[in-house]
């Protein structure tokens, strides 16, 4: 199933995304709509969504990003690009928060979100050290911290 597959699923109104934000999709086996059920990545975490149909008897099936799933439904065009998350929070999949960009775009985003983190790590690190500092109590303290030993 390609992205054009989906695509003309949406369409044709066959999937769509409700207000909570989840993907509902129209079961014509149960004559009904369903709530498509996120899956979420052992590994990385990520969610991701899978996807069967049968067009003209031959099965197709197709996993997606639910991030690129739900900027498709809302966009309702195709992505050639990276779809990447605003505020940086993966799990954060409303479309306001998803904007196309390109794969250096996002490579440089997550290097500097990376950066950011690790100087913010380093600034609580410092805080802590700096909250539980005291003075030596005795000249033994004294010699080991000028000298090492």
């Amino acid at each position: 199933m390609t992205d054009k597959d989906l695509l003309d699923i949406i369409e044709k109104g066959l999937l769509l995304l409700t207000d909570g934000n989840e993907i509902k999709y129209w079961s014509f086996q149960q004559n009904k709509w369903l709530i498509k059920k996120v899956a979420i990545d052992k590994r990385s975490g990520r969610e991701y969504y899978q996807f069967k149909i049968t067009v003209e008897g031959v099965v197709k099936r197709r996993t997606i990003g639910a991030n690129r799933l739900i900027w498709m439904i809302y966009n309702k065009k195709i992505s050639t690009q990276v779809i990447d998350h605003i505020n940086g929070i993966n799990s954060d999949n409303r479309p306001e928060n998803l904007e196309e960009m390109s794969y250096t775009e996002s490579h440089q985003q997550g290097a500097k979100k990376k950066e950011e983190n690790i100087l913010n790590s380093l600034c609580r690190w410092f805080e802590f050290v700096g909250e539980h500092h005291r003075e030596p109590l005795t000249s033994n303290e004294v010699l080991y911290v000028e000298t090492g030993f």
